[in-house]
């Protein structure tokens, strides 16, 4: 990768860490003979029934294994998902908490993919191994998306779920996923499988193929394999009529402390048609003499209809806006790999490698519409150009000089964002015996490159800017601060929004990273003698990896927020010092990932 700046002048962020272990772990597996266990009751201590040392590197089978270990294989995986074995995971106890191409969406920095988490500790703290093997990451916490994983040659799949961090260092506390290839397949073979559902929508189709030959009298042998799926994904409530019908859990307000034979109810009712009692798609005026004040059609004010079973956060009917019925259900999404390996027997006790990966994954993800509510809420001033002359007027009379809006803004475009990687792999070794020793030498080195796109973002400076709108000495509807060019926005009714004030409140928050690792290592192990409990199994080795990043962002994330000049800018945004972008869900996750650089 170097120092100088793949993308081009932008300001970047880089990070360098490299390191170099060395890990000397043995294990006595067995019981210790009952006639040392009385001496030990006779010299006063207490009996020594089993030693186990935890974290090693020693091959042994999951029966007899000294830390804790799951085996499953290609066949079981592929009878719980016969598409996608990698997904089949997600459904084992330890790995519940694992995210996959569904369930990731935009929500958080690891973008597309299929990312595997131990016992809930984060994916990040889940070591993924390719044949005993590092690969290179595809965020700059170091996750590792499985889907990359040519399932085409998938042999098995080992989990170890405790001790692997003293073998493996901090990125595999939780523990390590180890996938087992098929190195030794020969012939030809291949998958292939479309779908579609009821509704006529999410169309899902996978393809994979896979060749392995021998030459050289079996001296020689090479492999390749491909993989493509793609699925369509569920966005909006398009063809389903129970998602456009606002489902979801609220509280229930039989339940209360105070009342603790209501204990016994449920505290949460699933419900339809649920909707916001603070926020419409027009605006609602919240609080003060004005109150459940909301702005129809053409701005036009009018009382707003509270639902049943009201709470602080929701309510059921009523003329609050839907949320639910916006965003993605399940992601569409593309991925591919192709993957090659040659190996070639030297001697019959030593054999060389060198294999390739290389994957690609994408997607695209229609968010929510941006939204303004709570402590996010606009300030409305009384002298506001766009007001309605029957609130002024109001405003007047109770001596009110602002109030907060909530809006849900279906009438602006809704935020999209298009994120993926490419990632390359490739790995080179020697392995062989030495008497009655195993060893081996590898070499990794690898790169991979993403990107975030996120479209019809707001600008937290810009939108506040432009919502403060007043009349000039001419009589023409200005941004009360017309720094920048501002362009005034009227927030009134559905619609009321011109095309230039909302081009100039939204754009385009971006950024782009490149990862790099090198590994290399040496092992050795061996069971060099025997003892009452049974034969003892060492390993150690050596390995030094430097992993290297670089990311840059948009101009606008970039930058600290200026607000200074600007009327009616919530709290909470004012204290923003590191984005310039309205912190909905997806644009937090973007700014976390280019941060964590």
């Amino acid at each position: 990768m170097g120092n100088s700046n793949p993308f081009g002048s932008a300001r970047s962020t880089k990070i360098w860490l490299s390191g170099v272990s060395a890990l000397a772990l043995g294990v006595v597996q067995g019981v210790i003979a009952p006639a040392n266990a009385q001496n030990a009751d006779q010299s006063g201590s207490a009996p020594v029934e089993q030693v186990v040392v935890t974290g090693s590197r020693v091959v042994s089978d999951s029966s007899s294994s000294p830390t804790p270990l799951t085996v499953v294989s290609t066949d079981q995986l592929l009878q719980t998902d016969p598409n996608l074995p990698v997904d089949a995971l997600a459904q084992l106890p330890s790995l519940d908490a694992s995210t996959n191409r569904n369930s990731i969406g935009a929500s958080t920095a690891a973008g597309p993919g299929s990312f595997l988490n131990l016992r809930g500790l984060g994916a990040q703290r889940t070591l993924v191994l390719l044949d005993g093997m590092r690969l290179v990451p595809e965020t700059s916490t170091g996750e590792i998306d499985v889907s990359m994983i040519p399932s085409e040659l998938l042999q098995r799949v080992d989990i170890v779920t405790g001790g692997a961090s003293a073998a493996y260092g901090s990125d595999a506390v939780s523990g390590v996923v180890n996938f087992i290839l098929n190195t030794d397949f020969t012939g030809l073979k291949g998958t292939a499988s479309a779908g579609i559902s009821e509704y006529g929508d999410m169309p899902t189709g996978k393809i994979g193929l896979a060749y392995g030959d021998s030459l050289m009298n079996d001296r020689l042998h090479i492999l390749l394999s491909a993989d493509y799926f793609g699925a369509g994904g569920i966005q909006g409530a398009q063809g389903r009529s129970y998602l456009s019908q606002g489902y979801d859990a609220i509280p229930n307000p039989a339940v209360t402390s105070a009342n603790p034979a209501s204990l016994s109810n449920p505290t949460l009712l699933m419900r339809s048609n649920t909707t916001l009692p603070y926020a419409t798609y027009g605006g609602l005026i919240v609080g003060g003499p004005l109150n459940n004040t909301q702005f129809g059609p053409s701005g036009i004010p009018e009382a707003f209809q509270t639902g049943t079973l009201l709470s602080s956060t929701e309510q059921v009917g009523g003329d609050g806006a839907n949320l639910s019925s916006f965003g993605n259900y399940t992601v569409p999404v593309q991925e591919g790999g192709i993957f090659g390996r040659v190996a070639y027997d030297i001697t019959p006790d030593v054999h060389a490698f060198g294999q390739f990966l290389v994957s690609t994954n994408g997607g695209k993800y229609i968010e929510t519409y941006p939204y303004q509510d709570g402590s996010t809420a606009f300030t409305i001033f009384s002298n506001n150009a766009f007001l309605p002359s029957s609130i002024s007027t109001q405003m007047l009379a109770d001596n009110v000089s602002s109030f907060k809006l909530g809006r849900v803004d279906t009438d602006w475009p809704p935020i999209e964002t298009f994120s993926g990687y490419r990632a390359y792999d490739f790995t080179g070794g020697l392995n062989g015996k030495i008497g009655g020793w195993d060893w081996d030498v590898n070499y990794e080195q690898g790169i991979s490159d993403g990107w975030v796109n996120i479209e019809n973002n707001i600008n937290v400076a810009r939108v506040y800017q432009a919502a403060d709108a007043v009349y000039n000495s001419s009589g023409q509807i200005v941004c009360q601060d017309a720094a920048n060019g501002c362009v005034p926005l009227n927030l009134f009714g559905v619609g009321a929004a011109s095309p230039q004030a909302l081009q100039w409140v939204s754009g385009t928050l971006w950024s782009r990273q490149e990862l790099g690792q090198q590994v290399a290592s040496a092992n050795i192990k061996g069971e060099p003698f025997s003892l009452w409990a049974g034969p003892v199994s060492i390993a150690t080795g050596i390995e030094y990896r430097e992993e290297k990043g670089d990311q840059i962002v948009d101009p606008i994330s970039d930058s600290p927020v200026v607000t200074t000049g600007i009327l009616g800018v919530p709290a909470s945004k004012r204290s923003i010092s590191a984005s310039g972008w309205v912190d909905d869900k997806q644009s937090q996750a973007a700014q976390g990932q280019v941060r964590r650089l």
